[in-house]
């Protein structure tokens, strides 16, 4: 996949902006809070439909502007499309090739696109969230048909939840066969998440070990283990396990107002030569881990669409030492995928002679 050309109009503190890509290896230079971020940012909407940063549309839009644009032109296995994402105070609104989009699976499956922002270097010891969040990006990018599922799951946890809190707030009689409706809602489509997420870390998983024992960092064996929020009764059918879960759970769901067992609850941890990475790997080790697991996904993201991923890296080598920072290019080379990298120029990077080089000072991109 290949971005040929990016255009944004009022995003975040860019005015206007566009750049057209010729190479693979796209530089963007500049101090912090320039506007850096901002334009891989954009590439990661027009991929996702929504932002890595939590927050508003609304704060997308640039200062004092009613609206905004990111256009991204692409060519994937050998056929253009554009994709359109116009924001506003109150909506987004998404067309691929001048249609409008219809169902996020479509985009996802259109561009897809693996991140590596600092953050991730606590993906390791960091908090559950971080790494449900890293799982299920892998998992909507090898099976986007999987948004549904989670759209659905999202939809009737929040649902149930109103119920919960309704019930706790104002002291009603709480419907239970309503409540029993969106249990099974919840039991049907958490079951689908769960095995989403089985089948993605079997792909991961052996991309994993072999950058891992490429850095030195394991022997013999590395675990990934996966928590899925709900114990279980039944090794045979997480439906059951949940059900029995969510009735044994009910008096302190309805306490608390909001649902405690789930996939929403699900975790990762690692081993590394049988030692939990979490609590005995240094740091160097940890980060390590995590370049590997997304070089692993680009990595499985090609081997299933038959299509390298677009791979973004925003100023990930000002927290990685002088190895981990060669062994990360080293790799990155061998993908063959295209590359925006970020970078205050603190750091010498080994990218390849043929890249486009630009600066961006308060918004604005210069040819650097």
């Amino acid at each position: 996949m290949f971005i040929e050309q990016l255009y944004l109009k009022n995003f975040r503190n860019i005015e206007s902006l566009q750049v057209d890509v010729e190479k693979s290896w796209i530089l963007i230079s500049g101090n912090n809070a320039q506007g850096k971020t901002n334009l891989l940012e954009a590439l990661y909407l027009a991929s996702t439909g929504q932002s890595f940063r939590k927050g508003l549309i609304a704060d997308l839009i640039r200062e004092n502007e009613q609206a905004g644009v990111v256009r991204c032109q692409i060519i994937k296995q050998n056929v253009r499309h554009q994709i359109e994402i116009k924001l506003s105070n109150a909506k987004r609104t998404i067309r691929v090739d001048d249609k409008p989009l219809r169902s996020l699976t479509k985009l996802l499956s259109l561009m897809n696109i693996v991140a590596f922002f600092p953050d991730d270097l606590m993906l390791v010891k960091g908090s559950p969230e971080g790494r449900r969040r890293f799982l299920d990006r892998c998992t909507l990018s090898f099976f986007p048909d999987s948004v549904d599922s989670f759209r659905s799951f999202r939809r009737s946890l929040k649902e149930r939840n109103s119920i919960l809190r309704k019930h706790q707030k104002q002291d009603t009689r709480l419907d239970k066969k309503l409540l029993r409706a969106f249990d099974e809602q919840l039991i049907k489509y958490g079951a689908r998440i769960h095995q989403y997420r089985k089948d993605s870390l079997e792909y991961l998983k052996p991309h994993v070990e072999y950058f891992l024992r490429e850095l030195g960092i394991i022997e013999n064996d590395l675990e990934i283990l996966l928590d899925p929020g709900v114990p279980i009764h039944d090794v045979k059918s997480f439906q059951n396990s949940y059900r029995k879960a969510l009735g044994e759970s009910f008096n302190i769901d309805r306490a608390r107002g909001l649902t405690t067992i789930g996939p929403q609850r699900s975790d990762l941890s690692f081993a590394l030569d049988g030692r939990a990475a979490k609590s005995f790997a240094s740091q160097g080790q940890q980060r390590s881990l995590v370049l590997a697991l997304k070089l692993a996904e680009v990595k499985v993201i090609e081997e299933k669409l038959g299509c390298a991923p677009l791979l973004l890296l925003d100023d990930v080598s000002s927290e990685l030492d002088k190895q981990r920072t060669e062994y990360l290019f080293k790799c990155i080379k061998e993908l063959g995928c295209q590359v925006w990298i970020s970078t205050t120029g603190s750091v010498e990077l080994q990218v390849p002679e043929e890249n486009h080089h630009f600066r961006i000072e308060q918004g604005a991109l210069k040819i650097g």
